[in-house]
């Protein structure tokens, strides 16, 4: 294993609501390109995080390289606000 750590900011840089999902060990996952800059993540078990954003660190992720095997941070988007309450 290479000594080498890759160059990314703290994680308290992120707002609370924005939780990044750490492990001991870099999370690997596969990323196929659903727009220019929206990926798709598949977990190496084949879990899908459909509604996660998968931020590609290592190698750019596009249809032609869709099954790279990529690193990735992925991000939990925050849940939507409750709807205003009308009862009483």
């Amino acid at each position: 294993m290479s000594s080498t750590k890759l160059t990314h900011s703290s994680p308290t840089a992120l707002p609370p609501a924005y939780p990044a999902v750490h492990s001991p060990h870099s999370l690997v996952f596969r990323c196929t390109a659903r727009h220019a800059s929206v990926y798709q993540c598949y977990h190496l078990q084949g879990i899908i995080y459909p509604t996660m954003v998968c931020t590609v660190t290592v190698v750019p992720c596009g249809a032609v390289l869709a099954l790279h095997i990529t690193l990735c941070t992925v991000i939990i988007p925050p849940p939507p606000p409750p709807p205003p309450s009308t009862e009483y």
